[in-house]
């Protein structure tokens, strides 16, 4: 499954969970404006992670939230339930 298949079902799992609605939203943004982080649709030979990509990577998801921040709490908790449940 890629990671936007990934990101797809576990936003279902969070709603079928009754997880906040933000959470499964948040999950679904994120997959439309996948490739608008940089460096995760595409990685250049060589690619390593700094401290500047995660950066970059963070502001870009600020963006696409439109600065709404999902509960840290119910998103651990469907990564949780989502390596658990089948695809």
């Amino acid at each position: 499954m890629d990671a936007r298949a990934r990101m797809e079902k576990a936003a279902y799992v969070a709603a079928r969970a009754g997880l906040p609605a933000e959470v499964s939203g948040a999950l679904l943004d994120v997959k439309e404006r996948w490739r608008d982080i940089p460096y995760l649709a595409v990685r250049p030979e060589g690619f390593e992670l700094t401290d500047e990509v995660m950066g970059e990577q963070l502001a870009a998801l600020r963006r696409i939230r439109g600065g709404n921040v999902a509960d840290p709490e119910a998103l651990a908790t469907t990564i949780a339930l989502d390596l658990q449940t089948p695809a």
